[in-house]
């Protein structure tokens, strides 16, 4: 039997994977793990996720060219949550008009995240 995986995680911080991670097995909720925008977007085509938890800064492919490369799937963005330490308002505004869920300012409570993992993935 294959576990469809309905959480990607795509941060460059393993910290942040292990954090998320930690909390989404206990609400037995599995999950993928991608490093760079470039890796999370070959994930995302393959297991077609529930939910994406995506951080802006990342080597190889950031979250705004992840974010533009999914953007003529606009159901897609409905179900990406950005965690990100970008602290210009005109990232946030550019994530939130591009049609994004949501955006977490990083550090975040891991609350946050599984009360929107839990919302989207449990689908």
């Amino acid at each position: 039997m294959t576990v469809k995986h309905k959480v990607l995680i795509i941060d460059d911080d393993k910290v942040i994977h292990k954090m998320i991670k930690s909390a989404l097995d206990i609400e037995g909720i599995p999950c993928l793990h991608a490093y760079n925008g470039k890796e999370g977007l070959a994930l995302y085509q393959e297991h077609n996720p529930a939910m994406v938890i995506l951080d802006i800064k990342m080597p190889v492919m950031d979250g705004i060219e992840f974010l533009k490369t999914l953007k003529p799937n606009t159901e897609a963005l409905r179900s990406i949550v950005v965690c990100s330490g970008c602290q210009e308002p005109e990232i946030k505004n550019f994530c939130l008009g591009f049609g994004v869920k949501s955006f977490l300012d990083k550090p975040f409570r891991v609350t946050e995240v599984m009360s929107l993992a839990s919302s989207y993935a449990k689908k």
